[in-house]
């Protein structure tokens, strides 16, 4: 009998490879983050035109989700579809959180300095 793994799949194609819980296809994390997901449905943010609109911000599990996030609130920002305050407020959050993953080292060569 096999264990079930994580059916999570990362941005940059990656699966999780953590165990499922039970009677669900997801780990812990991920069904917790789903979960939340699904609560939240979206961030509903105000537009300076006609209706309300929203982005959909991915989870910050690593740097390549978090640039993505980065492009789709600068393209809402261009868009005019949320407030330059928020969407600067956004960024740096963004920002803040692309500093704290380490860098990875180009083909296994460190820095030399």
């Amino acid at each position: 009998m096999t264990t079930p793994l994580c059916n999570h799949i990362f941005a940059d194609g990656k699966h999780c490879q953590c165990v499922a819980r039970r009677c669900t296809r997801y780990c812990c994390w991920h069904s917790t983050e789903r979960d939340r997901r699904r609560r939240q449905v979206r961030i509903v943010l105000q537009p300076s035109r006609r209706a309300r609109t929203g982005i959909y911000l991915k989870p910050l599990n690593d740097a390549d989700a978090i640039r993505s996030n980065i492009r789709q609130v600068s393209d809402a920002l261009i868009d005019e579809r949320i407030d330059s305050s928020r969407g600067g407020l956004i960024l740096h959050g963004l920002a803040l959180a692309l500093g704290t993953i380490p860098s990875p080292t180009v083909l296994g060569v460190a820095d030399r300095t």
